[in-house]
């Protein structure tokens, strides 16, 4: 199953509206990318079966990119990212536990309890 292409994300607070479109693909990641406002998402996945892979791996990384200001006055561009990686053992776990793992964090991180004030102020 693929992702759709383009990938359409609502505004959210300060974030614009997004369209992601896939910009590269190989036989186990895609890469997405929204030019007009430094924005991309990478999702690769890896098996056991790989070389050196011990457990099921799937990885969602999205960034953005700005130019900002330092206090010395210069302008750089700088990125920022949140990552997810699923990570489950070869063996054991159904398709329905994997799942409801994944969706289980999912809920942790829109609790709004919880991010992105806690997380994001280095709450422990």
């Amino acid at each position: 199953m693929a992702f759709t292409n383009p990938i359409a994300l609502p505004s959210h607070g300060t974030q614009p509206a997004l369209t992601l479109t896939r910009v590269s693909t190989g036989p186990n990641s895609s890469q997405f990318l929204d030019l007009a406002n430094g924005t991309s998402l990478t999702i690769e996945h890896s098996k056991p079966s790989d070389l050196g892979v011990k457990s099921e791996r799937h990885y969602l990384r999205y960034s953005q990119a700005k130019d900002v200001t330092l206090p010395s006055g210069a302008v750089v561009k700088q990125t920022a990212s949140v990552s997810v990686a699923v990570s489950i053992p070869p063996h054991g776990w159904t398709t329905a536990e994997k799942q409801d793992l994944y969706y289980s964090a999912v809920v942790l991180m829109s609790d709004a309890d919880f991010l992105p004030a806690d997380l994001i102020g280095f709450a422990i």
